[in-house]
């Protein structure tokens, strides 16, 4: 008895210590970016022009006057003043004062690069971009001029890391540039990339929705995997070379919304540890996360858009802002109840099961996959409602089980000790 009462207790404290912790935003439009200014100053960004600032980390968050109505997407800052906002229809706005005030700036004329990003790399040097452009600023956003870029390529995203060094992707393609956009260079067409980040020129990672995370640390001349990623990464952020965060957006088999969870990849830790997935930050509460910016290795942001419709209560409808403050979490999977599909044992060092918990027999196929990516199992089942698996020629580690029903796709991590 007093091993279950010290266990229940430890399980009630962690959550305290070590989860994300949901702040008072004060609005209820979705939030969409977020940027540290310093550990204590952070500014987020959202739908409806909406602005909100924190000088005591997240205490309170005061909204701020932004002068639209129009859904603001990116937020970036150069320094503990200079920043800047990028919107949908052609909004680009400016501070001078920490985000305490902004002011609109002319992009030259274009209206729609909702889909695509910012980056600012100093006071007066900017870039912006859409669909099928990109855009420097030389004199702090006064004026725009369009920028030389492969004309038959969309954009998804961008970054520079100085005036002359950035990066590009597209839906299967990464570019850099070395003369600040003048021409580009091809680095890779050998992945389906989606988010990217890089900590300078030379070291970064990509996101690939086949095989999850890459490193480079030579400007994209190679890449080395790092490890597999549930779903689809909504953002990707870095603090140094070793560690990553990253959202996910996962498809689950019951049909229901995609999960949104949080991920930590930390490539130093042991193999049990080097990756850990939150996909319960929001609670009892419907969330859709949109970004995430660390302001040090134990203090971080998320933002994005919680919600409730159930029959528990009223209806709630929230501007979502989470907060780290430890650089840790618990590893809590998507729950069995949504997914309808249990694994067990997990660890396992015999065999795996794979059940469903509903009793519709259907068919399914289940993959297994290394954390190289390299595929070490794979079969399809008819009507059967669970499978058996042998794994004990499997090599010790963490594998993937990657599960197909009804065109839908879930993916769990498992041990074999």
């Amino acid at each position: 008895m007093k091993k279950t009462i010290t266990l229940f207790f430890i399980l009630l404290t962690i959550p305290f210590y070590s989860q994300w912790v949901e702040q008072v935003s004060g609005v209820t439009e979705p939030l969409n970016d977020v940027y540290c200014i310093a550990q204590e100053v952070v500014v987020v960004v959202g739908n409806a022009g909406t602005i909100l600032k924190t000088t005591d980390g997240g205490a309170h968050w005061n909204q701020k006057m932004s002068g639209t109505t129009r859904d603001l997407i990116k937020v970036q800052f150069v320094n503990a003043n200079t920043g800047f906002a990028l919107g949908a229809n052609g909004s680009v706005l400016k501070t001078i004062d920490g985000g305490e005030n902004w002011f609109a700036v002319n992009n030259g004329g274009d209206t729609n690069f909702y889909n695509c990003g910012l980056s600012s790399v100093s006071e007066n040097v900017i870039y912006i971009c859409s669909d099928y452009w990109i855009k420097k600023s030389t004199d702090g956003g006064a004026n725009f001029e369009y920028v030389n870029f492969p004309l038959d390529q969309n954009i998804e995203n961008l970054q520079f890391l100085d005036e002359q060094i950035g990066y590009a992707s597209g839906p299967n393609t990464l570019w850099k540039t070395m003369n600040g956009g003048t021409t580009w260079t091809l680095i890779t067409s050998a992945y389906s990339i989606g988010a990217f980040f890089f900590l300078d020129a030379d070291t970064g990672f990509i996101y690939t929705m086949s095989n999850g995370i890459y490193k480079t640390t030579d400007g994209g001349a190679t890449f080395l995997y790092v490890g597999y990623s549930e779903g689809q990464v909504q953002d990707l952020f870095a603090l140094n070379e070793n560690v990553i965060w990253e959202i996910n957006g996962i498809f689950l088999l019951c049909g229901c919304p995609p999960a949104y969870c949080v991920t930590k990849t930390d490539i130093m830790a042991s193999p049990q540890n080097q990756q850990i997935t939150n996909c319960d930050v929001g609670g009892e509460l419907d969330v859709e996360l949109n970004a995430i910016h660390f302001a040090s290795d134990t203090k971080g942001y998320m933002v994005g858009y919680a919600s409730y419709t159930g029959t528990m209560g009223p209806a709630v409808v929230i501007g979502a802002i989470y907060k780290n403050t430890t650089g840790t979490m618990l590893d809590v999977s998507k729950a069995a109840t949504n997914d309808a599909v249990i694994i067990y044992p997990n660890p396992a060092s015999d065999q795996i099961i794979v059940s469903f918990t509903e009793q519709v027999n259907q068919p399914f196929s289940v993959e297994i996959t290394n954390c190289l990516g390299e595929k070490v199992f794979s079969k399809s089942y008819q009507s059967e409602s669970a499978a058996t698996i042998e794994v004990a020629s499997f090599s010790k580690g963490i594998y993937f089980v990657i599960i197909v029903r009804q065109e839908k796709r879930l993916v769990q991590k498992v041990v074999i000790e």
